[in-house]
């Protein structure tokens, strides 16, 4: 297994958040992966045979293609969302070609506690949330936690923690992508990687917590209760 926490190289707050998520980890090695730039953001997506597939500004569309309803984020500068798209995306192409799980980290995650690699390693689930829903990085993060709260009361009472939950609906209409509660910590397996990437080759290139989502990938997507990480203050990088 590898951890990286992306990090954009050279710029203060980014390393700064970084090696603090490296250091709460306490159980775990992180190393750092250097992210995509803005400059290098078109170049690269045109060189991956992809093309920018998403609204913006706030605009809302239906996708015609998956029936889904895209809601575009507020973005300044639209290339640093598309560098973000690309850090993420090329780390799911190295766990696809070495075969071989990985914990992929934005710089703002912390550790709280332990990561228990074998239960993530038994999930069926593919790709799987460690971050805990949060007001602010989660839309509905109490609707989120709610619905997770619901799946455990529905256990058996011989479920002990921790353990992996599907991801919940939190909007009533369905057509609303439902993913992770942030894609700032998520364990993903081979067969997850390569799922998100053929996705991105089929529907285009959309933000990854958007792409990530359990329409498009349906049984594959969990989250670990309780969580291991939480999202720390940091300056985003891809709103500015």
């Amino acid at each position: 297994m590898k951890a990286k926490v992306i990090t954009l190289k050279y710029y203060g707050p980014s390393e700064a958040a970084a090696e603090h998520c490296i250091q709460s980890a306490k159980d775990i090695h992180v190393t750092k992966y250097s992210a995509f730039t803005q400059s290098a953001a078109m170049r690269t997506l045109t060189e991956e045979g992809l093309k920018w597939n998403y609204p913006w500004d706030g605009r809302q569309i239906v996708d015609i293609q998956s029936g889904l309803i895209k809601t575009g984020y507020a973005t300044n500068v639209r290339e640093k969302r598309i560098a973000c798209f690309l850090s993420h995306y090329f780390l799911w192409k190295e766990c696809a070609e070495t075969d071989e799980d990985f914990i992929i980290l934005e710089h703002d995650a912390h550790f709280e506690r332990r990561v228990p690699l074998d239960v993530l390693e038994k999930s069926d689930k593919t790709v799987i949330a460690l971050n805990r829903p949060q007001p602010g990085a989660t839309p509905k993060a109490d609707i989120y936690a709610r619905e997770i709260r619901h799946q455990i009361k529905q256990g058996t009472p011989a479920a002990s923690p921790p353990k992996v939950y599907d991801i919940p609906y939190v909007n009533e209409d369905k057509r609303h992508p439902a993913g992770l509660p942030g894609n700032s910590a998520y364990y993903i397996k081979p067969a997850g990687a390569r799922k998100l990437i053929s996705l991105a080759k089929e529907y285009g290139a959309w933000p990854n917590d958007a792409l990530m989502c359990k329409q498009l990938m349906p049984g594959q997507l969990g989250i670990l209760w309780p969580n291991v990480t939480r999202v720390q203050p940091a300056i985003s990088t891809t709103t500015l």
